[in-house]
């Protein structure tokens, strides 16, 4: 994975600030495949999260559903990393992106 290191330390320092200000924090977007085993200890840290951050919002979007796909193309292309279409996990926080994720790097 391309980003692990990177996505962990922004991660922490974008989610975090914005859970004291749930009102105003963007929601986490986290494009995902059932058959991913990266995508699926992403979703049991972002579950940790969720339980240490009642307020943060992580909306889940499987690719195996054809209208998450067409919302992470889009996201993708605003943020010109078309070349990522495919690519699973993908993690949006505000106006950053994250490609891949590494449990090993995290320590929370």
């Amino acid at each position: 994975m391309r980003f692990p290191l990177l996505f962990i330390i922004v991660l922490s320092f974008a989610v975090i600030p914005f859970v004291a200000a749930a009102a105003d924090a963007p929601a986490i977007h986290f494009f995902y495949s059932s058959s991913c085993p990266h995508c699926r200890a992403e979703q049991k840290f972002l579950d940790s999260l969720e339980e240490k951050y009642p307020e943060l919002e992580v909306r889940r979007c499987s690719v195996n559903d054809a209208a998450n796909i067409s919302l992470l193309k889009e996201k993708l292309e605003e943020r010109g990393a078309g070349k990522y279409f495919g690519v699973v996990p993908v993690t949006f926080v505000g106006d950053k992106f994250f490609v891949g994720f590494d449990l090993s790097l995290i320590h929370i």
